[in-house]
């Protein structure tokens, strides 16, 4: 800095006082400054006020609000000029006010985090003694159900509000193409028509399953209504019958001779459509339903729909003929 200004008076060459002389910015140690400059003379030190590249006045002013704010402008040395000292105030002030707005976010965020893992922990121990006990009676090995209860925590981590009701939907792919072959493998095999039936066929079959879940006394046919998929009950049970409307209003359908259960590990809806696909015929062809079908409890399980083993056969032509063919020989 060289020239000051001189408020109403004219700054040109003839009146312009130099200064440097005296009031110098550096002085010797043990030497007392004639004047004071303040929270100035680091930056004129730094030849801040100077003509110099935009960029280096804009990073240095801006490490300087940084390290001030940062500190409160505890560092801050200024004279005894007192619209210096209240901005170095209001410098403090603000200081002072974001550490308080940042201390509050992270009590606020601690204490969403903490709740949000009290959920979590809360709804695993509701689920954990319903999922541990399906999985026990579902002979699953060890392995796989840490397996589970991993995906299941984890996908519990990403969303609190994760549908637990049906596991499958919260697995893996190919912790689903385990389950739906180990589950469902037995079962298919006791269809008559694919007892001999060759396993690859019979894995492509499972991978094509759909889980399913229907609450209690929910109707799944009528006698007429075309059976679209087969389903394989894994848990509950469903009521097949042959009642008139009149017997189903007086509620008699349970003490009716006519009235069968289907439950874990029996099927409705196989042989219809394994003939069906078995004598290609199109969809407008589907089978019928000989029965009324209704959810004894609530009932778990999967479905193979009629699109789907179309497919399969299509991929399996030759093995399907082979194994239909050794199954109707093993049933004479």
């Amino acid at each position: 800095m060289s020239t000051f200004y001189c408020e109403g008076h004219s700054t040109t060459e003839r009146n312009a006082t130099f200064i440097n002389q005296f009031c110098p910015i550096s002085v010797d140690e043990n030497a007392k400054a004639p004047f004071d400059f303040g929270i100035f003379l680091d930056s004129l030190k730094n030849n801040i006020t100077r003509e110099i590249h935009f960029g280096t006045k804009l990073s240095y002013s801006f490490w300087w609000g940084l390290r001030n704010l940062s500190n409160f402008g505890t560092n801050l040395q200024t004279s005894t000029y007192v619209w210096e000292t209240c901005f170095a105030v209001f410098i403090s002030v603000i200081g002072l006010l974001l550490f308080l707005y940042l201390i509050g976010n992270v009590q606020t965020f601690i204490s969403m985090e903490t709740q949000r893992w009290e959920e979590i922990r809360n709804k695993i121990q509701l689920k954990e003694r319903d999922i541990l006990g399906w999985m026990e009676r579902n002979d699953l090995p060890d392995d796989m159900k840490k397996q589970i209860m991993k995906n299941i925590n984890d996908k519990l981590v990403e969303n609190k509000d994760a549908d637990l009701e049906n596991i499958f939907s919260i697995l893996p792919v190919y912790t689903k193409k385990f389950l739906k072959r180990l589950l469902c493998m037995k079962t298919l095999k006791k269809v008559p028509k694919l007892e001999r039936m060759d396993e690859i066929v019979l894995k492509m079959m499972c991978d094509n399953l759909k889980p399913v879940i229907y609450a209690e006394d929910t109707p799944l046919l009528q006698i007429g209504d075309p059976i679209r998929s087969m389903l394989l009950i894994t848990e509950g049970t469903i009521l097949i019958y042959r009642t008139t409307s009149n017997d189903t209003k007086k509620g008699s359908i349970s003490s009716s001779p006519s009235v069968s259960n289907l439950g874990k590990g029996d099927f409705y809806g196989a042989e219809e459509l394994i003939e069906w696909v078995t004598q290609d015929k199109d969809f407008g062809q589907l089978p019928c339903s000989a029965f009324n079908v209704k959810c004894d409890s609530k009932v778990e399980g999967f479905v193979l729909s009629a699109k789907d083993l179309k497919s399969v056969v299509a991929k399996c032509e030759n093995w399907w003929k082979v194994g239909i063919s050794k199954s109707d020989q093993n049933k004479c």
